[in-house]
């Protein structure tokens, strides 16, 4: 018997990327190139690529939509997309992109009542290479499909074709070869189809079918969403497979089944399967695997015609890259052109003997000294918002727009007056191009500076000098020129060493030669130095301006630092710093230049990235021709022991931050175009905070940011100066970029600017994202109690810009909920951060000092809101809860007569004057006992653990067991570091007072009951929120049925009745993440940051639904009523499918029930009737 051929094929990886890891997207390949479209950013695996300039017309973020190609244009048809992730409706509309116009267009059909495709996701595409793009089969909202359709590009028209053989399903995998299509796999909704490779003839029109054994051994097994390909090889046909899922997770699309990583070949003449053999070296399994061929005769004529690579193709490819290039220099020279023109115009020519290098003597004693009094540029707040940021919107509505600031003058009664701060601008006037010459010290101070320079931590954090190269130019600043050019050489060096003395002055080491040093005299020396002999781009000169522009921006004179930028980064690249640069094991001089340039890349990539997000400009070091490989060993920077390595560079910024940075920029710029979506605003936004996110947890757990810190975790005493540092910083730039981001979230909604509210999912997106602003604005503004923070930092005009901006986003928020609960906090963390601020003046230096005053001068004048504070709204969350409109009844028709008021109902308010909502709800003289005070820690703490254990013989009674998943917990009164909660593997049922355990918030067991552990994903969960939230005492989480139903289309709940209102607004959330069963910190601190300040109950998406209290009978009540309105809430929508109408509870009505319903001593007794239960059925035995 003849042994079976095999076929040998090898895996190669051509490079990789973290920026575009995500899963069902769509892969083609022309001429060369890969094109990806679309995409779920979810870290699998990842890709090659080169990001393309995006045209403004494009389709919406979509996964699960596959392509095809027709010559140079790619094609796609839906998939699934928008806030609700549903299948995206087009009326048969098909997206062509053309790959040498980089242009999209909507091919719609042309005769608009055909029938056409459905909307669905994960169906399989493929055309005939000439006019005909054939659809199949697909996931619609609901069920599967098993439909077969052609689109006549030329016609712009749809036919449906005969049905493939059945099941219907989902990810199956479609071929065009020689008039013939092939279909295999799939997923039915139950299991994975294999063992037949359906063929359709096309002349024929009809479906036949060649089985196979799907057992990996005579055939590929059975799979879904796997690549299917059709090449031909020595004249031979073949069918590749590879790659795919099988045995899906029972969690749908949020887990993930068995990845395979097999290749096999079905050969069409002999219709067999043949197994294609590859080394150990290849890629691991992967499921929604997308794949093209490149054809291999264009590979062989690659090779064969090697003296002849310069094809017309490649010409123009090589040519527009070219063209941009130099379109990059020319705009960087002609920034650099502008500035030394707008120099040149502000100072008259000298025409006499006297030129600037000849004149002797001191500094112009016009220039300002640090106390000298500032130039104060009053303005509007329109001119002045670039400082600020651009990125601050309502509605859609940028805040410092004519517009945004009428919305802000109609809610605080007056005009905002930013523009009369200077804070925010450059301090010094412009420098004089020709001054007389400076005196520079003596030699051997400039010496006894440098040692001291290199000595400091400073020299970690900017290095902007190579001690070996310095001296070269220490020695020609103080040698006699001999002629011209020696003149010019030593007004460079003059130039660098009154830079180095300016920005030695910002390093507070020796206070007596602090003191006498003016820093703004020698940077603006400097400055005109540079301005006269900037003739070239040498190595020194990129120094100087380097150390200028850290001298600016530790000063806060942040429009002089990007004027100096715009100079560093054309020098950098014409130095070619931007490549990267690998040290050999002999340093010779040429190797140390190199390896000087890339560190002063690095600086100059930094500083480009801040002040393109606080001007809102695009960068001028793109990714795009940087090489931004890593520096060797930069991981280190870490580790304790790295701190004495003098040949590690730390940088003052992290350089992955960074390049997240640059996306931001893009992101942000991409703003002011009117025409973006807010689908789009939303798929950035997502895909910047996963970035960020992966960004946290990269960082090792002792430096890792949070979004909420404890007071003892802001100083970190422990950790050397350098480090502490570090740390900080790396905090504040976390939540400085989650408030940017997030903040950037309002820019949605420009559709209902005009209206008083969102859409329901829009409203909770927009507040998931607010809450997460709000908090990272707090801990700013919180980790600045600390004073020494700002001491530390060595600089405070660079730590100045954070302040600012936590506080913008508080104050925006106050306007837009000015009677909110949480305002006066905020506004008292506000007025608190004043105080410290101006405490913190008293050791800094004069400069400093006029920062300070300025900061706290913009925040104690950021005005109050005109309905802040009112009496008759003290007691309400809500404004509107007075005023109530007439009920609006939707018309009946059918049943029952619907009777609407026709008058104006009167306002709730005066039934809630004067009286609690217990008493409110009490009718007569005797109200019910809300929650009893007692006489010590040992009381409570039994009537709490009482009322803990018949919480769980509840939940035993409504059926919210499930395994051991369930936990709710209790802060014990005596020591608030540490919760009380149950065992692992009790039933709900049997648990008592004996069985409980005390863990504390670092997880370990202090008392209770040893015999069993606590659940791990309980401590993390209520660990983390007990934490965030000192005002919750107890948290109840478990799986019940309705809750986790409910769960999974990550939606708020709807004011549907009046027992849902208790979770009306901002008092439950969505967590709409799923990372798997909770066994790491991290996804607790995601949940709790999910909650918000305010939240009573979270739905957490594909999980079930958690609640919060102040008391174990609050949080018990919250999660049975929300378990309920979740119940509600499915039944509702059953029959809203069926065309019945939901109408809801209006605003005001809701507002007015919230007041009463969540109340937390209603909340105690509503639970007390099902505790009486409890107590009376089992005769108090969970009390034991």
């Amino acid at each position: 018997m003849t042994a079976p051929r095999t076929l040998h094929g090898s895996w190669s990886l051509v490079t990789s990327s973290k920026r575009l890891s995500r899963s069902s997207q769509a892969v083609t390949v022309i001429d060369h190139k890969v094109f990806i479209f679309g995409g779920e950013l979810h870290l699998k695996v990842e890709d090659a690529f080169r990001t393309l300039l995006a045209p403004s017309t494009a389709p919406s973020p979509r996964v699960g939509s596959p392509s095809t190609t027709i010559g140079s244009n790619i094609y796609l048809f839906s998939g699934r997309g928008g806030l609700e992730m549903k299948p995206i409706e087009e009326d048969g509309a098909v997206w062509s992109y053309s790959t040498t116009a980089n242009e999209w267009n909507l091919l719609t059909p042309a005769d608009n009542s055909a029938p056409f495709p459905i909307g669905r996701s994960y169906h399989c595409i493929t055309s005939d290479g000439v006019d005909k793009i054939y659809l199949h089969s697909g996931c619609p909202e609901q069920g599967r499909l098993g439909d077969l359709w052609v689109f006549s590009v030329g016609t712009r028209s749809w036919t449906e074709l005969p049905c493939a053989p059945g099941p219907c399903r989902g990810g199956s995998s479609i071929a065009f070869l020689n008039e013939t299509l092939y279909r295999m796999n799939g997923f039915d909704g139950k299991m994975e189809q294999g063992g037949a490779l359906d063929m359709y003839d096309i002349s024929a029109k009809s479906w036949s079918t060649t089985p196979y054994t799907p057992d990996g051994i005579q055939g590929p097994e059975a799979r879904s969403v796997s690549a299917l390909l059709p090449i031909s090889l020595q004249d031979r046909f073949y069918l590749v497979t590879l790659f795919g899922e099988r045995d899906p997770s029972s969690l749908g699309h949020a887990g993930a089944g068995k990845m395979l990583a097999d290749v096999w070949a079905f050969d069409i003449s002999e219709r067999i399967w043949l197994k294609v053999g590859t080394r150990d070296d290849r890629p691991v399994g992967r499921g929604w695997f997308d794949a093209d061929v490149v054809k291999d005769h264009n590979l062989e004529c690659a090779l064969r015609r090697e003296a002849q690579r310069k094809k017309p193709d490649d010409v123009s490819s090589i040519f527009n890259h070219v063209q941009a290039l130099t379109r990059r220099v020319t705009e960087l020279e002609s920034t650099v052109e502008r500035l030394c023109s707008s120099l040149n115009r502000s100072t008259p020519v000298i025409h006499n003997l006297n030129t600037p290098l000849s004149l002797a003597g001191t500094v112009n004693t016009t220039l300002g000294t640090p106390i000298s009094p500032r130039p104060q540029h009053v303005g509007t707040a329109t001119q002045h918002c670039a400082f600020l940021g651009k990125h601050w919107y309502f509605k859609g509505v940028p805040l410092f727009s004519e517009k945004g600031i009428d919305w802000m003058s109609s809610k605080i009664g007056q005009q905002p007056a930013f523009g009369k701060y200077w804070l925010f601008g450059s301090h010094s006037s412009p420098p004089s191009p020709f001054q007389p010459r400076a005196e520079l010290p003596e030699r051997e101070t400039v010496h006894e500076l440098l040692d001291s320079w290199m000595s400091s931590d400073w020299r970690l954090l900017y290095p902007v000098i190579d001690p070996s190269l310095v001296q070269q130019t220490i020695e020609a600043a103080y040698t006699l020129p001999q002629d011209l050019g020696a003149s010019h050489r030593q007004r460079t060096a003059e130039a660098y060493i009154l830079a180095f003395l300016a920005l030695y002055s910002r390093l507070k080491t020796d206070e007596v030669v602090h003191d006498l040093l003016e820093g703004d005299v020698y940077a603006s020396s400097a400055h005109s130095y540079l301005t006269q002999v900037f003739q070239g781009t040498t190595l020194e000169t990129l120094e100087t301006i380097v150390m200028l522009e850290i001298y600016r921006i530790l000063s806060g004179q942040w429009e002089d630092a990007a004027a100096l930028n715009s100079f560093g980064c054309r020098i950098v690249y014409e130095l070619k710093g931007h490549c990267d640069y690998t040290p050999g094991s002999n340093q010779d001089p040429e190797q140390r230049r190199r390896k000087h340039t890339r560190d002063l890349f690095w600086l100059s990539y930094i500083f480009d990235k801040d002040l393109s997000i606080r001007f809102g400009r695009p960068p001028l070091l793109p990714s795009n021709y940087c090489d931004l490989t890593l520096p060797e060993g930069i991981g280190r920077i870490y580790d304790i022991q790295s701190f004495h390595d003098e040949a590690l560079v730390h940088f003052p910024q992290d350089l992955q931050l960074s390049q997240i940075k640059e996306r931001l920029c893009h992101f942000l710029c991409s703003l002011d175009s009117p025409n973006l979506a807010d689908s789009t605003i939303l798929f950035h936004l997502r895909q910047l905070d996963i970035d960020l996110e992966s960004w946290r947890l990269s960082i090792p757990a002792n430096f890792r940011p949070k979004l909420s810190l404890l007071a003892d975790q802001w100083s970190q005493p422990h950790m050397s100066r350098l480090q502490r540092r570090r740390y900080m910083h790396l905090q504040l730039e976390y939540c400085y970029m989650i408030i940017i981001i997030h903040t950037a979230v309002r820019r949605c909604g420009a559709a209902y600017a005009m209206t008083e509210s969102l859409p329901d999912d829009l409203h909770s997106v927009y507040h998931s994202s607010s809450d997460l602003s709000l908090e990272a604005s707090r801990t700013i503004l919180q980790i600045y109690k600390d004073k020494g923070i700002l001491l530390e930092q060595d600089a405070f005009g660079n730590v100045a810009f954070y302040p600012p901006m936590a506080a913008l986003a508080l104050f925006v928020n106050i306007l837009i909920h000015p009677v909110d609960r949480q305002t006066q906090i905020d506004m008292d963390i506000l007025a608190s951060s004043i105080t410290i601020l101006q405490d913190s003046s008293g050791k800094t230096t004069e400069s400093d000092v006029d920062s300070v005053h300025e900061l706290s001068r913009l925040i104690a004048e950021l005005p109050f809101p005109v309905n802040f504070g009112e009496e008759d709204q003290v007691s309400s969350s809500h404004k509107s809860c007075f005023k109530m409109s007439p009920t609006a009844v939707s018309p009946a028709t059918d049943g029952s007569t619907t009777i609407a008021p026709t008058k104006k109902s009167q306002s709730h308010g005066h039934e809630l004057k004067d009286k609690t909502p217990l008493q409110a709800m009490s009718h007569g003289d005797v109200v019910l006992k809300g929650v009893p005070k007692h006489p010590n820690f040992s009381s409570q703490r039994q009537w709490q653990l009482e009322h803990l254990a018949a919480a769980f013989r509840h939940w035993h009674r409504e059926g919210y067991v499930e395994g051991m998943s369930g936990h709710i917990s209790v802060r014990d009164p005596e020591f608030p570091n540490a919760f009380w909660t149950n065992p692992l593997g009790r039933h709900f049922g049997l648990l008592k007072v004996s069985d409980m355990i005390l863990v504390n918030l670092d997880g370990e067991v202090i008392g209770g009951n040893r015999s069993r552990p606590p659940n791990t994903a309980g401590f993390l969960i209520h660990a983390s929120i007990h934490k965030a939230r000192e005002d919750v005492h107890a948290i109840c989480h478990s799986h019940s049925i309705h809750g986790k139903a409910w769960s999974v289309f990550g939606r708020r709940l709807e004011m549907l009745t009046q027992d849902a209102c208790k979770f009306r607004g901002d008092a439950h959330s969505v967590y709409d993440s799923y990372g798997g069963v909770v066994l790491g910190s991290e996804e607790g601190d995601r949940i709790a940051a999910a909650m918000g300040p305010k939240g009573k109950g979270c739905i957490l998406r594909n999980h079930g639904i958690l609640t919060v209290g102040q008391t174990v009978d609050e949080a018990a009540w919250l999660y049975t009523s929300m378990e309920n309105s979740c119940r509600v809430q499915l039944l509702a929508e059953a029959a809203a499918a069926g065309g019945v109408k939901k109408v809801l509870i209006e605003d005001e009505e809701a507002d007015f029930n919230f007041d009463v319903e969540s109340d937390p001593e209603i909340c105690y007794c509503e639970f007390q009737v099902y505790y009486d239960l409890e107590d009376e059925l089992s005769n108090g035995d969970f009390k034991n």
